[in-house]
């Protein structure tokens, strides 16, 4: 993603490469949806980047979340993160629990959005390289 967003600041599509990967993704969401792509191309892009965010929702649980784990009877493990999310001076205190079987599905989740994001954003790296249209440009 970092390459993708430095290879859109040296073409002028963005200003800076933001420091955060939510607004570098969100940098890169605007760049996509400001231009032309072939229709299945664009669909793949636009899939890859909902997929992303789906488990990225759920990211700031396993970054910044703290967590307990307990045993069930049947041995498979439960693990509970709690979240405190400061907006506006509001607190929001937020919990998610998640088995090990859910947990192994996120991971299965995550990799296949990780692989599936940074294909496309290879193909928006090589567009941008080597010239992408504008939306603006093609009316």
């Amino acid at each position: 993603m970092f390459r993708a967003c430095e290879v859109a600041r040296d073409r002028g599509l963005v200003r800076k490469v933001e420091h955060l990967a939510g607004q570098r993704l969100d940098s890169l969401h605007g760049v996509i949806g400001n231009h032309s792509w072939p229709t299945k191309q664009g669909e793949a892009i636009k899939n890859a980047l909902a997929q992303w965010k789906a488990v990225r929702e759920r990211r700031s649980f396993i970054a910044h979340g703290r967590m307990t784990v307990s045993l069930q009877q049947s041995g498979e493990w439960v693990a509970l993160l709690d979240l405190t999310v400061f907006h506006a001076n509001l607190r929001t205190d937020d919990r998610w629990a998640v088995t090990e079987s859910e947990a192994t599905q996120f991971l299965d989740e995550i990799m296949r959005a990780s692989h599936n994001l940074g294909t496309q954003l290879g193909q928006v790296r090589e567009a941008m390289q080597n010239g992408l249209r504008s939306t603006t440009e093609t009316q």
